[in-house]
């Protein structure tokens, strides 16, 4: 009798599996597609016209953070995978950095730099011998980017699914309402979904006047461990030799169907639209680079994103200079025409995403100090220098040896930009003024942050 019954769920299991099939419902999307999104929405939300105003007080802003998104795994930066369509519509429609960096290869320093426009190390969020760094709280000294816009009569709210900035951590500042994860299911996995987070910021946006101007801040977790992707889409990327990159590449698939939900979603408002990563992933993809991230500065993990779009903005725009994190936050006060609010580390590059210009910065900068790591880096043009805090070691590499396979013996390039990393890192210490605030993670903060692999 077992036996039997066993034949017929197997039957029935068939039949309907065959009938989604049928429908489609379990086949992976047509590569080119934008998931859930139609071409006329897009058209909408993605059409040009330099006459629509992009000014403080007449413009909505959408700041899409994109947590662990790693820059060469995606089509608007070369990847030949379909992992990003909407991505790469909305480059080939608006401005995208084409050498972007982000300052630090975890979240909380990484999206304070993002916000405010500071070093990390200003930020007192990832210091050296502060192990770990997961009680470190953004201070109120500093001037977020939603304080500045509050202060200019947006209505501000946040979502995140990363509780590496949540109230408690002091990244609420200037919001009016916020969404942030509230537990960790059974099974170890945190209770956020990006889904969740778009609803909610598209509900909140539902709520306001016409006259009224909003700024959101999204933070999608979607790519982070543990992945977020649909069953239909396992089929979409199989056959690499790295078991973590078609899982990846499908959470980048699905993370990009989000992006897209939200930006059409917002699209009947007069919407500037700008997407970054806090960092990348290591993917083990080389080896070296470890599977995950926080604790190196490859490319892999400090290759970042950045990308603009707003009617009036040129259409298809690539700006070749060197940009990074702490440039978002005084180059969107730019493109408003507002005052930036100093102190800011970063530079206003509103001229070049306008077509104005082509400049950006000779050096750019990150640093870790991730669990017990201890590691700065520094890149230019044409090569980039890792250094080894603990082994005080430095490895000088091209920029076009992504992977980090082949030292250089450069000895007066390994010079110049050594010299300039150590003056860098003596100005970054020096910069910080007041002791560190701390915050007491709570059990469930704890057991979400250790459920996302922030915990040793």
């Amino acid at each position: 009798m077992k036996k039997l019954w066993n034949l017929i769920f197997a039957a029935v299991a068939a039949v309907v599996l065959a009938g989604l099939y049928g429908t489609g419902r379990l086949l992976p999307p047509d590569p080119a597609s934008v998931h859930g999104v139609s071409e006329e929405a897009l058209a909408a939300a993605l059409a040009s016209d330099p006459a629509i105003p992009l000014a403080l007080g007449q413009t909505d802003v959408l700041l899409v953070i994109a947590c662990t998104l790693r820059q060469d795994r995606l089509e608007p930066y070369g990847h030949t995978r379909p992992t990003s369509p909407f991505l790469a519509r909305l480059a080939g429609s608006g401005v995208l950095f084409t050498q972007h960096f982000t300052q630090a290869p975890w979240t909380r320093p990484s999206i304070g730099s993002i916000v405010t426009g500071r070093w990390p190390r200003a930020l007192q969020l990832d210091n050296p011998g502060k192990k770990g760094a997961l009680s470190l709280v953004l201070a109120e000294r500093h001037a977020l980017l939603s304080e500045v816009l509050e202060d200019a009569g947006y209505r501000t709210f946040s979502a995140t699914g990363n509780p590496n900035i949540k109230e408690r951590f002091g990244f609420t500042q200037g919001f009016s309402s916020f969404v942030e994860p509230e537990g960790v299911w059974t099974d170890g996995n945190i209770e956020s979904d990006d889904a969740d987070l778009v609803a909610a910021t598209l509900d909140f946006a539902a709520q306001l006047d016409p006259d009224e101007r909003l700024y959101a801040r999204v933070v999608l977790t979607g790519a982070h461990l543990p992945r977020q992707f649909r069953w239909r889409d396992r089929g979409l990327f199989t056959g690499s030799e790295k078991k973590l990159v078609d899982p990846y590449d499908t959470s980048v698939r699905r993370l990009d169907a989000m992006i897209a939900r939200l930006v059409t979603g917002l699209s009947a408002r007069n919407l500037l639209v700008v997407v970054v990563s806090d960092h990348g992933e290591g993917l083990r993809l080389p080896k070296h680079h470890g599977s995950g991230h926080g604790n190196h500065l490859y490319p892999s993990t400090t290759g970042g994103v950045f990308m603009l779009h707003h009617p009036a903005l040129p259409s298809g725009h690539p700006v070749q200079g060197l940009s990074m994190n702490i440039d978002v936050h005084p180059t969107i006060l730019g493109l408003l025409g507002a005052p930036a609010v100093h102190p800011i580390d970063g530079a206003d590059l509103s001229a070049a995403a306008r077509g104005e210009s082509q400049t950006g910065h000779e050096l750019v900068f990150a640093e870790t100090f991730y669990l017990r790591t201890k590691k700065s880096a520094v890149f230019d043009a044409e090569h980039y220098l890792l250094r080894n805090n603990k082994t005080d070691e430095d490895l000088l590499f091209a920029r076009s040896d992504v992977a980090a396979h082949d030292a250089l013996q450069l000895p007066e390039t390994s010079r110049r930009l050594a010299a300039a990393l150590t003056a860098w890192e003596a100005e970054r210490a020096s910069s910080v003024r007041a002791p560190a605030i701390e915050a007491e993670v709570s059990e469930e903060t704890r057991r979400q942050l250790e459920a996302m692999g922030y915990m040793e």
